[in-house]
């Protein structure tokens, strides 16, 4: 389990996909918040801040991606935990380009208790770009207040990537 605390700030971890991993569809994680980013507005480029994310990072080559002091670059979708959207939506990145996120879970109702998900990575990726599936490179968490200067706790398990 990982614990992510943030008051205006933004912190993000990734770890590089395994070779075994790249070939497998289903992403799976458990996440937990606190409360939702009260003031943000997930569409808008400076008002971006949610309590939690998951991130996929995908690559064509293995040049087109850099990790170190950087996040790592490619095609990104991003399973947000909103505040306010509708579940369901999928919009493009505010302020970010090749990144389409997907609302998974809105509100309050679910705080403090575990929710599961599950993501089929291909058909997501469809649905995102409109092209031919390309494996992950990274799949990182962000926790986000630096816009809004708010107080969020989020919790997740490791991600982990199945056939099924």
């Amino acid at each position: 389990m990982i614990k992510a605390e943030s008051l205006g700030t933004r912190s993000s971890l990734y770890r590089k996909a395994e070779e075994k991993e790249k070939g497998v569809p289903v992403l799976s994680w458990r996440w937990k918040i606190s409360n939702v980013v009260r003031s943000a507005i997930e569409t808008r480029q400076g008002r971006f801040d949610a309590a939690a994310k998951m991130i996929v990072v995908f690559s064509k080559d293995s040049g087109f991606t850099v990790f170190g002091g950087d996040e790592p670059q490619g095609l990104r979708i991003e399973y947000l935990w909103a505040s306010r959207l509708p579940k369901g939506q999928v919009f493009d990145h505010p302020g970010m380009k090749n990144c389409k996120i997907f609302v998974l879970e809105t509100g309050e109702g679910k705080a403090g208790r575990w929710v599961d998900e599950r993501r089929n990575l291909p058909k997501d990726f469809q649905t995102a770009f409109g092209i031919d599936f390309v494996p992950p490179f990274a799949i990182g968490i962000e926790t986000d207040t630096d816009q809004s200067n708010e107080m969020v706790t989020a919790f997740y398990s490791e991600p982990v990537l199945t056939k099924r």
